[in-house]
């Protein structure tokens, strides 16, 4: 049975044509440094895939993938982390998810960041925080110090009457 538009009627197999494949979700660990800067990982990926065999046609009854155009398959998938990131982050990387059924477009791939905790800095929303400690001279007279950063080692003045 077919519709005005000659589309099949209850054709199971002749709706899936086309069809973008589902989005997958993948969890990734970061450094406090890597989440800090941004990073590129490659991950690799369970996901469906076009059926070698039929060239994800699914034609023929292919044995690879039985009709469905899709196999799975573990795929290495490059992800570019952005700088900034916190645990929770997601990061959605375009048609990088599953393949679409019978020679549909990929879904997108979603990652989710969990950031490990820094041995000397905490994260307060965008900022970064050290605590340094000082003498109580340093705080009344001010001092140059030395502070750990991200970079390396850096000079902060302390203005004298610091509390």
């Amino acid at each position: 049975m077919y519709d005005r538009f000659g589309a099949a009627i209850f054709d199971r197999s002749a709706l899936a044509i086309g069809r973008r494949g589902e989005d997958l979700q993948a969890s990734v660990a970061l450094s406090f440094t890597d989440a800090v800067r941004g990073v590129t990982l490659t991950i690799d990926l369970q996901r469906l895939a076009p059926c070698p065999a039929c060239s994800g046609g699914g034609g023929g009854g292919c044995a690879g993938c039985r009709g469905r155009g899709v196999r799975t398959a573990v795929e290495p998938v490059s992800v570019s982390i952005p700088a900034g990131v916190d645990t929770g982050t997601e990061v959605r990387v375009a048609e990088q998810g599953h393949s679409g059924p019978l020679g549909g477009p990929r879904g997108d791939l979603i990652v989710n960041t969990r950031v490990e905790a820094h041995p000397f800095f905490a994260r307060k929303g965008d900022n970064l925080h050290c605590e340094v400690p000082i003498t109580i001279a340093e705080a009344i007279l001010g001092a140059r110090i030395q502070v750990a950063t991200l970079e390396g080692e850096a000079i902060l003045v302390v203005p004298p009457g610091t509390q």
